[in-house]
C-alpha cells in the first residue's frame, strides 16, 4: 500500500467518525474536553480526563442522533468509559 492510499483511508475513516461523533465541527469534542481537563491539577489525571471527556462528548452526539452510528456502537462507548475509569482508578490507587 502506498502512503497516498494510506492517507486516503485515514481521510475516509475520519469522515465516518466525524459523522458519528460530531455535528460536523472538526474540533468540537476536543474543545469540550479542554474545558473539563482544566479542572484537574495533576498531569496524570488530565490524560485520563481527556480520554473520558472525549468519549462522553462523542456519546452525547451518538445518543442525540436519530441515525445509528456507523463506526462504534453506543454500547462500545459505555464499555470504553468504564474501562477508562477503571484504569484511572487503578492508577490513582497505587
Amino acid at each position: 500500500m502506498t502512503p497516498e492510499q494510506i492517507l486516503k483511508k485515514c481521510e475516509a475513516l475520519q469522515r465516518i467518525k466525524r459523522a458519528d461523533y460530531s455535528d460536523g465541527a472538526i474540533h468540537q469534542n476536543f474543545d469540550r474536553s479542554t474545558s473539563v481537563v482544566e479542572w484537574f491539577k495533576e498531569d496524570v489525571d488530565k490524560v485520563y480526563v481527556t480520554l473520558i471527556t472525549t468519549k462522553l462528548a462523542r456519546l452525547a452526539v451518538l445518543l442525540s442522533s436519530d441515525e445509528p452510528p456507523k463506526n462504534e456502537s453506543i454500547y462500545d462507548s459505555f464499555v470504553d468509559l468504564t474501562n477508562y475509569c477503571a484504569l484511572w482508578g487503578s492508577k490513582r490507587s497505587t
